[in-house]
């Protein structure tokens, strides 16, 4: 089994910090991009005291409780380097610094088999197409991306002026945005302009097979998700990616692993030093490798 290689910098490619707020569309792939952050920088914190830098109070959270919908301001005891969320498109207006907005989308029928399997990995219960069916048919689980990007509600039911909306959004106020194949790229730009150690991540928040249902995609899907069929079409045929960075791999590497069971996981980093260029093949470095380099 290979392990994604993220890679960071071994100084800010930009010359400063840059903040990033994520919009975290479920079964995106979008914990792979939270935990190199939050590892990343738990990582470079280590690395700068190491080295007896002094280390800028910054830090890598998450908004997802429901509680931060109100329209108070949002404050935190220190500037985010990182912030993810899954609540709709706005949340990030009422913290007091900027950001550069980020998101990533999926194929609608691939996004809604993926968060169902998972949600069923996490009961410990035996998926059923009926069930699947009555899963994908619930307005929650519907246009889930374009409503989340206009800033509806889950339960809102989405019309072609809210897909006009979140295409606004994404064009008047993201930095970069791309579906699940650039999730490495953008990760990657996340770590380098920030200076943080190299990723090396297992597959993060997998479902296991036995829990995973397969179906051949419905007319009926198809019309209740044609919003988000739009949106995820568009975002595929014109993302926006930023140019790449060329900067030096940082000297510091962090193995970020699943650990745990079906229930419950959570990801455990464990933190080397070192070049592994010369194991890398494109974006990828045998496990086997990395277990003799520890």
């Amino acid at each position: 089994m290979d392990f994604d290689y993220i890679q960071g910098a071994l100084q800010p490619a930009e010359g400063k910090l840059a903040p990033y707020f994520f919009y975290h569309v479920k079964k995106t792939g979008g914990i792979t991009v939270f935990s190199s952050a939050y590892c990343g920088l738990d990582a470079w914190k280590l690395f700068l005291r190491t080295n007896n830098i002094s280390c800028p109070d910054v830090f890598c959270g998450r908004l997802d409780d429901n509680k931060y919908q109100s329209n108070q301001e949002i404050r935190f005891a220190a500037p985010a380097m990182f912030i993810a969320s899954h609540l709709p498109f706005g949340v990030h207006a009422r913290v007091r610094q900027a950001f550069r907005l980020m998101t990533l989308l999926r194929d609608p029928w691939g996004r809604a088999k993926s968060q169902y399997s998972y949600l069923k990995m996490r009961a410990t219960e035996s998926p059923s197409l009926d069930e699947f069916a009555a899963f994908t048919a619930k307005e929650e689980n519907c246009n889930v991306m374009t409503k989340q990007l206009a800033g509806l509600q889950p339960d809102q039911p989405a019309r072609d002026a809210d897909l006009q909306q979140a295409l606004r959004n994404l064009t008047d106020h993201f930095f970069a945005f791309g579906t699940i194949q650039d999730l490495i790229f953008l990760t990657s730009h996340i770590l380098q302009t920030n200076g943080l150690p190299n990723v090396i991540s297992d597959r993060i928040n997998p479902t296991r097979s036995i829990y995973k249902i397969e179906c051949e995609e419905t007319d009926a899907f198809r019309d209740r998700n044609a919003l988000d069929i739009q949106l995820y079409d568009w975002v595929r045929a014109t993302p926006r990616l930023p140019d790449p960075l060329d900067c030096q791999p940082h000297s510091w590497n962090v193995i970020v692993q699943e650990v745990g069971g079906d229930a419950i996981s959570e990801q455990k980093p464990r933190v080397f030093s070192g070049n592994i260029s010369r194991y890398l093949k494109g974006t990828k470095v045998s496990k086997d490798i990395l277990d003799a380099l520890n």
